[in-house]
C-alpha cells in the first residue's frame, strides 16, 4: 500500500508539474568548514584512544580542480567554481600488526560514498578502513560537502577519475595496490572507474558495498512498477552493472539481506553480469560461505557495524540529545562506558556486539584484500 501511494504521488507530480525524478538521486548537503560541519574530522572521540592514534596525521584539505586535476591551495578556492574536496589518511605507521592487519601491505582505499549528506556521514566508515592499517583517500562529489560545482552523473564520474589520477600521482603510495571502494550510489561510480573509465582495469581490485545498479532500477524496484524512459532529466549512462561487466580486476561484492533502501534484487543484477568473472567474490545470500549469515541480517546503513539497528547512519546522531558524548568514529570506542546509553537507546545494541561485528567486517575485507593485491 505504501509503495502504491508513493507511486501515485510521484506520477501525479510528474504529469502535472513536469517534475523529474532526479531529486531522488542527489541528496547532497554543502558544508562550510571542516571544524564546524565535519567536527574536525576526528580519528577518536572516546576517553581512551590507543597511543598510536595520537601520532597519526591526516591531510584534511586536498582540493582538486576538476578540469586538470591540479591541487588548489585552500586560500585560493575563491577563484574556482568547480573542484572536489578530499581527505588523505596515511596508514597509521605505529599501529601494531595485530591491531592493524594491513599495516605492512601498502594498501590504499579510494572511498566513494553514497548519494546523501556530506563527508562526515561516511567518516566512521573511512576510519574503519584506515584502522585496518591502510591509506584511505575519501572524496566528496561536486555539490556535496566542501566540494563545489554542479552535481550530475557525468560530473560524478569525472570527479572519481580526477581523484584516481591524483591518488596515482602521489609518491607515498603504491599505485599498484589501490582498492576502489564504492558504497551505495558510490558502487555505480566505483564500477565505472573499474570497468569503463580512463582508469579501467588499472586497480588492484574493487569493493562494492550495498551498491545501487542504476537510478532507474532503484525507482522501478522500490515502486513495484516499470517506469518508461525519460523520467530522469539526466540521461547520462550511469548503470553499475553495465560498467562493471567490462572489468578484469578482482571484485568483492557485499550486500545486506535486510537492505530496504537498495534492495537485494540490485545485488542480484550485479551477480548476473559478474557470476562468470574469474575473480568475483560475493556475499549476497547466494551461498552458505563464512560471513553470509551476519551479512544476511545487515541493512543498508549498518554493514560495517551490523548490530547497530537504527534509522540513520551512526554519524547522523552526532549532537543528538541521547548521544551527548558524540559516539562514535572509531571501532574501539564502542566499549567505552559513556557510549553505552546511546548504543542501547538508539542502536538497540551494546559495545561488545559492536566490537565483534567490527572484527567480522575487518576479517572479511582484510582476507580478500591480502588475497588480491600484487
Amino acid at each position: 500500500m505504501k509503495k502504491m501511494f508513493c507511486c501515485i504521488i510521484i506520477l501525479l507530480l510528474i504529469c502535472f508539474t513536469c517534475i523529474k525524478l532526479d531529486f531522488f538521486l542527489w541528496e547532497g548537503e554543502e558544508a562550510d568548514s571542516i571544524e564546524g560541519d565535519y567536527h574536525g574530522l576526528p580519528l577518536y572521540v572516546g576517553d581512551n584512544p590507543p597511543s598510536w592514534i595520537g601520532s597519526s596525521q591526516i591531510e584534511k584539505e586536498i582540493y582538486l580542480s576538476v578540469s586538470g586535476g591540479e591541487l588548489i591551495a585552500p586560500d585560493q578556492l575563491s577563484g574556482h567554481n568547480n573542484y572536489i574536496h578530499g581527505v588523505f589518511m596515511p596508514a597509521p605507521g605505529s599501529c601494531p600488526p595485530d591491531t592493524c592487519p594491513l599495516i605492512d601491505e601498502s594498501v590504499t582505499f579510494l572511498y566513494l560514498h553514497g548519494n546523501s549528506g556530506t563527508m562526515f556521514r561516511y567518516w566512521y566508515r573511512a576510519v574503519a578502513l584506515w584502522n585496518m592499517g591502510a591509506n584511505v583517500f575519501i572524496i566528496t562529489y561536486r555539490g556535496y560537502g566542501l566540494s563545489r560545482g554542479e552535481t550530475s552523473r557525468k560530473n560524478i564520474k569525472k570527479d572519481a577519475e580526477v581523484a584516481a589520477t591524483y591518488l596515482k600521482s602521489r609518491h607515498d603510495i603504491d599505485a599498484n595496490k589501490i582498492i576502489v571502494y564504492g558504497y551505495s550510489m558510490g558502487g555505480i561510480t566505483a564500477s565505472y572507474l573499474a570497468g569503463a573509465s580512463s582508469h579501467k582495469n588499472s586497480f588492484a581490485g574493487v569493493i562494492l558495498e550495498s551498491a545501487m545498479d542504476s537510478p532507474e532500477e532503484v525507482v522501478d524496484l522500490s515502486m513495484g512498477t516499470d517506469f518508461p524512459g525519460g523520467f530522469f532529466l539526466d540521461d547520462e549512462p550511469y548503470d553499475g552493472t553495465k560498467f562493471i561487466k567490462k572489468t578484469t580486476i578482482p571484485v568483492l561484492h557485499i550486500h545486506g539481506g535486510e537492505d530496504e533502501r537498495v534492495i537485494i534484487d540490485q545485488a542480484y543484477n550485479y551477480y548476473e553480469v559478474l557470476k562468470d568473472h574469474t575473480d568475483y567474490t560475493h556475499y549476497i545470500g547466494k551461498t552458505n560461505k563464512l560471513h553470509e549469515e551476519w551479512i544476511g541480517i545487515a541493512a543498508h546503513r549498518n554493514m560495517v557495524f551490523y548490530p547497530f539497528v537504527a534509522g540513520k547512519h551512526i554519524a547522523d546522531y552526532w549532537g543528538d540529545s541521547k548521544n551527548p558524548n558524540n559516539c562514535c568514529v572509531h571501532p574501539d570506542e564502542y566499549t567505552e562506558p559513556q557510549f553505552a546509553g546511546f548504543l542501547k537507546d538508539i542502536g538497540n545494541t551494546n559495545g561488545a556486539a559492536m566490537v565483534e561485528a567490527a572484527r567480522k567486517y575487518e576479517d572479511l575485507v582484510v582476507d580478500w584484500v591480502v588475497g588480491v593485491i600484487p
